[in-house]
């Protein structure tokens, strides 16, 4: 078969990857294919010079997955067409010799995305992630053309921005589209980065293999290290005084201070997770503890009442970037698969410690009657219109909103924000991973965050019903087509003096 960029969606093979909703057609297919061949030909990946993205792709799959009429998904590229800018050409090819001379320089986009179409054409998308991203040469004292010794730190761009790259090559291996896997590699490329994944953790990888094939090998292993569930590092993170960071007034620097002074401390932590690759069983506990810190984190703190809830930018990145970990984990040899992991947990506690490391109240987050959203603009049907036999009885609110997830995703799908449909998307995948679980299961009760044993499957409803109640209640000026509408809150945690960074 002929290689292409953006064939039909190939089907969900991972039963840890999200199940796509019924309502894809043969029209919804081809008008997808259409969009994302466009916009891979037109536009650039970043629409401005403070590099935020473009998200044409990311919203039209999502819509797509979740069962988007051809009209929808051909609005919905009308919408995000007027911000963007076009794709250009490099000022010169790129080629391995000069690779790493223009790693995060946006004018090489196109030329870092016609280099990787040839190399996921020869090798395949997976060993080219390995090659091109994992690998210790593709972070770590490579040379540029000219022989000078450099850091490409793919991986670190790979998350860069909060996990952007990486969501961007998630989509493609879900769903089998190389095009996205290509513009995602050449986005990383020209992605810049904050240098947070020490060399170290790459030493520290390769030696955790090396131990677990010894010890297999020998008759007497050594004694395992303690480890920490994902929770209790969150615990710890909260008490230690080194992470309380003053107000700042610009992202990138506190970023930087991480780097520079607290990167140690954090990876100690880090480090102390309790992550086994060598059972799929041990990666899925890894995968779902993450995906609940990174809900928690976006959700807990946000529920503040009597103010409205606070659907923090940057957080919800959280959730909707830990959607891809399985899909992306499984196309990774062993030791890649913990680098990432560890990684990315990292990466989220260096921005949650950025915006403020704000406490997390479970207790208080889940003893309100946030579990049934009943306030989702559209959701309440009129009593006349309600079946006279529905159950359990016409005046009860579950007649006119049984389910709300049903409500969520339809407001959803034709809301215009390109981030919200992908956020739904992630919590209803969550949900139906971990909606059954009950409070006080001993995982979690046995952590040390505080409030743990009250946190349960209902966690993922209530956080989409919040963040659908505010993000519904909003109404941005739209006179502008050239100016980006934003939805969500960036206030952040702390008080900020400047707006406007490239990843808020």
């Amino acid at each position: 078969m002929a290689f292409q960029l953006f064939p039909a969606p190939s089907p969900t093979t991972s039963v840890n990857a999200p199940s796509r909703w019924p309502g894809a057609n043969q029209e919804s297919t081809e008008a997808l294919k259409n969009v994302l061949s466009d916009n891979h030909e037109k536009y650039h990946i970043f629409f401005d010079e403070r590099g935020r993205h473009n998200h044409i792709a990311h919203h039209v799959v999502a819509l797509w997955a979740l069962g988007a009429p051809k009209a929808v998904l051909e609005a919905a590229y009308e919408e995000c067409q007027p911000i963007q800018r076009p794709r250009g050409n490099a000022p010169e090819p790129i080629t391995k010799e000069n690779f790493n001379d223009h790693l995060g320089d946006h004018q090489f986009y196109a030329g870092y995305l016609e280099f990787f179409e040839k190399v996921v054409r020869d090798q395949g998308a997976a060993s080219a992630l390995q090659e091109y991203v994992f690998s210790p040469q593709a972070n770590f004292q490579s040379k540029t053309k000219a022989g000078q010794v450099e850091n490409p730190e793919m991986l670190d761009r790979f998350l860069a921005a909060i996990m952007h790259p990486m969501i961007h090559i998630g989509y493609g291996l879900e769903f089998g589209l190389p095009g996205l896997i290509i513009e995602g590699l050449a986005l990383t490329a020209a992605h810049r980065c904050a240098s947070l994944i020490p060399r170290s953790l790459f030493e520290a990888n390769t030696e955790s293999l090396v131990s677990r094939v010894q010890n297999t090998l020998s008759l007497k292993s050594n004694p395992p290290k303690p480890q920490m569930h994902a929770f209790s590092i969150l615990s710890r993170i909260l008490r230690d005084p080194q992470f309380k960071l003053p107000k700042g007034s610009d992202l990138r620097a506190m970023y930087g201070h991480i780097v520079k002074e607290l990167r140690d401390a954090l990876f100690k932590f880090v480090n102390d997770w309790a992550v086994d690759t060598s059972t799929p069983e041990g990666i899925q506990k890894a995968i779902e503890e993450v995906q609940f810190v990174c809900t928690l984190l976006y959700a807990v703190p946000g529920y503040r009442e009597p103010e409205s809830f606070n659907a923090d930018f940057l957080f919800m990145h959280f959730v909707t970037s830990a959607l891809f970990l399985p899909t992306v984990i499984p196309v990774l040899p062993a030791p890649s698969q913990e680098l990432l992991l560890r990684s990315y947990f990292a990466v989220i506690l260096s921005w949650w410690i950025v915006l403020g490391r704000p406490n997390l109240d479970i207790p208080k987050f889940f003893s309100v009657d946030t579990a049934h959203p009943t306030n989702i603009s559209g959701s309440n049907v009129s009593p006349a219109d309600i079946n006279p036999y529905a159950l359990p009885n016409t005046s009860s609110p579950f007649a006119s909103n049984p389910n709300p997830w049903t409500t969520i995703v339809s407001q959803a799908l034709v809301h215009p924000d390109d981030h919200l449909i992908k956020l739904v998307r992630a919590l209803v995948h969550y949900a139906n991973l971990y909606g059954t679980r009950s409070a006080g299961e001993q995982d979690f009760a046995s952590t040390e965050l505080d409030g743990a044993d009250k946190i349960d499957g209902s966690l993922f409803i209530r956080t989409a019903g919040l963040t659908m109640k505010t993000i519904l209640e909003k109404r941005p000026s739209r006179d502008d087509p050239k100016e980006y509408v934003m939805y969500w809150d960036r206030e952040g945690y702390f008080t900020w003096s400047e707006k406007g960074v490239s990843v808020y």
